[in-house]
């Protein structure tokens, strides 16, 4: 059989029922669907003609009729234009202008926006008159949109109106308040004056911050307060920040930081999306940064591409660029607020600091921006680096993993040098990410590093070692035998906060307490270790009973390692890492063999 060339059939009905029915989510939408198409023709008379005069959408109801009327003083159409556009499904005349004219006041896209007249109607009346000279006065009415009919209208202004004759299910639309909440909340950007009924006070107007060319500072900074709050319903915001024209994306409007305080996952993202004035969506949280859970905004954009329900927006390299240049206005936004306006950063501050640390160390942009502005939780309260490193009178970090201090956290509080609390959430990986850059040296109290500092080596002939080894080694604790001060402290055991960090980090159920950045460079940092003990005990030298200790007899020798090894279990082993009650059991035994031998 020869191959054989067909034309691929369509299904009208179907596809009718298809678009009409399951493109949009919500069949409100059709209120902006024909508003748009009301303010597109408007665009195209003053274009097409040179129209000066005031573009208006007038939109009426009758609850009794249970009818929708959307009108407009636009550019009409003649009967050609009818069956060319608007009978025909997927063209629109907005693309052909768009295309011509390189005009991007338009809004429409599709051509597909008159089938929501379909979903709730039972009947589509279309009445209009082109701008063209002695144009016809028409009307067009259809059923479910398979078949209409084209007759003449009784005379009518230059323009056209949809009436819709609603079906039992969509009755409320032919509510005024309900029909004004629908305006006022796709149509607030549009350039146009909605107005309802009778009335021709518009519903759609607001103070949009961006528009108002050569306003004050002060109006501009009222207007853009006000224009956060109709965005966002739960939180006020602390400030606004513009987002200004972006010739590249062809995207403007505004950014803003929520009051509140949040935990380190919270994500109150606001993102509203107006493509050409016309609003989109508000849920694409995706255009702002992960981190940025506590920011709201609200951009239009001509370089946007909606959907073809246009209910969302398709995620091209246009929309990656338009979230690149939102990114960097914030960023540098939260700089300026740190170095110009204090009163301002401290706010934010106060709410957010620990949602920027853990944002910064996933995100090396942030990172780099704010590496000196975040604050540290520390012993000495919330510090900067720098700060830290004025008061300790060096450019080092000393980092505490855990809650329980040890020696060295007591020497260092005692010193007044800031310790910083590596058990808050993303503090280590943040100071270990600044230590990188050079300028910084980080110290980890209870590793080998930090102990090294704090308890020098005592010199000792391997016989005497062998001494100190034979009754106070242990398998899980490597011995050194120091000399520090206090002397009359005789034995430290310090626990290795890597040793124990990498233990830590290998339970499963610290996962879920961890940001993922955070816990990546923390197992980064952790893999790179040479691990050999988990605890170290120091012998102070300096101590009598410890410089006196090898001239006692063996069975002295093993009563007091025994009693020092109890007291150094009892003062310095944290909580779930020393058995206490063994520990006070041998101390009070042999204090109790000593009181028996003396009598």
């Amino acid at each position: 059989m020869s191959a054989e060339i067909r034309t691929t059939q369509i299904n009208l009905e179907g596809l009718l029922e298809v678009l009409g029915k399951n493109l949009y989510s919500t069949p409100v939408v059709v209120v902006r669907e024909l508003v748009q198409n009301a303010f597109d023709a408007c665009v195209r008379r003053r274009i097409e003609s040179g129209w000066t005069g005031v573009p208006q959408v007038r939109i009426t109801v009758d609850p009794d009729r249970h009818t929708l009327a959307i009108g407009d003083n636009g550019a009409g159409l003649t009967r050609q234009e009818i069956i060319d556009f608007l009978a025909t499904i997927g063209s629109g005349y907005t693309r052909v202008l768009r295309n011509r004219t390189q005009d991007e006041n338009a809004v429409g896209y599709f051509g597909l926006g008159f089938l929501t007249a379909y979903v709730v109607s039972d009947n589509v009346e279309f009445l209009t008159r082109s701008y063209i000279e002695q144009a016809d006065c028409l009307r067009f009415a259809s059923a479910g949109g398979q078949q209409y009919t084209i007759d003449s209208a009784a005379d009518r202004p230059v323009g056209s109106e949809v009436v819709l004759h609603l079906k039992d299910t969509f009755h409320d639309l032919a509510d005024y308040e309900f029909i004004e909440q629908i305006v006022r909340k796709y149509c607030c950007l549009l350039p146009i004056d909605i107005v309802l009924g009778d009335s021709d006070e518009p519903v759609n107007r607001i103070e949009v911050p961006w528009r108002l060319e050569d306003a004050s500072e002060l109006r501009i900074k009222k207007a853009s307060l006000e224009f956060a709050g109709v965005f966002d319903h739960s939180f006020q915001p602390i400030v606004t920040i513009p987002l200004p024209l972006d010739e590249d994306t062809g995207v403007q409007g505004l950014l803003w930081i929520q009051d509140g305080s949040y935990y380190a996952t919270s994500d109150n993202r606001i993102t509203t999306i107006f493509i050409r004035s016309m609003h989109i969506t508000d849920e694409c949280k995706e255009l702002l940064p992960e981190w940025a859970g506590f920011v709201g905004c609200v951009i239009d954009s001509a370089s946007l591409t909606p959907t073809a329900s246009r209910e969302s927006v398709q995620q091209d390299k246009y929309f990656a660029a338009v979230r690149a240049y939102v990114k960097q206005v914030l960023i540098d936004a939260i700089v300026r607020l740190a170095v110009e306006r204090g009163a301002d950063w401290r706010r934010l501050q106060s709410r957010h600091n620990q949602s920027l640390l853990g944002a910064s160390i996933s995100d090396p942009m942030l990172f780099d921006a704010m590496r000196d502005q975040l604050a540290l939780p520390t012993s000495e309260g919330e510090l900067t680096v720098e700060e830290i490193c004025k008061r300790s009178g060096e450019r080092r970090l000393r980092l505490a993993l855990e809650q329980e201090g040890g020696y060295e956290y007591l020497i260092a509080r005692s010193m007044g040098v800031p310790v910083v609390y590596g058990y808050r959430f993303a503090a280590a990986s943040f100071c270990r990410m600044r230590s990188q850059d050079g300028d910084i040296t980080l110290t980890t109290l209870g590793s080998r590093e930090s102990s090294g500092d704090l308890f020098p080596n005592q010199p000792l002939d391997d016989d005497n070692l062998a001494i100190f080894e034979r009754y106070y080694g242990r398998a899980d604790t490597k011995l050194v035998v120091s000399n520090f001060e206090p002397a009359c402290l005789p034995a430290v055991r310090v626990l290795d906060q890597d040793a124990l960090l990498r233990k830590r980090l290998e339970a499963d159920e610290l996962d879920e307490h961890l940001g993922s950045a955070a816990l990546m460079l923390a197992k980064r940092y952790t893999d790179s270790l040479d691990i050999e003990q988990e605890a170290y005990l120091y012998l102070n030298y300096a101590n009598p009973v410890i410089r006196g200790f090898i001239d006692l007899p063996d069975e002295r020798r093993d009563q007091v390692a025994k009693i020092l090894i109890a007291m150094t279990e009892l003062m310095h082993g944290p909580a779930g890492e020393t058995n206490s009650t063994a520990a006070m059991e041998t101390l009070s035994n042999e204090l109790l063999a000593i009181a028996r031998s003396v009598s």
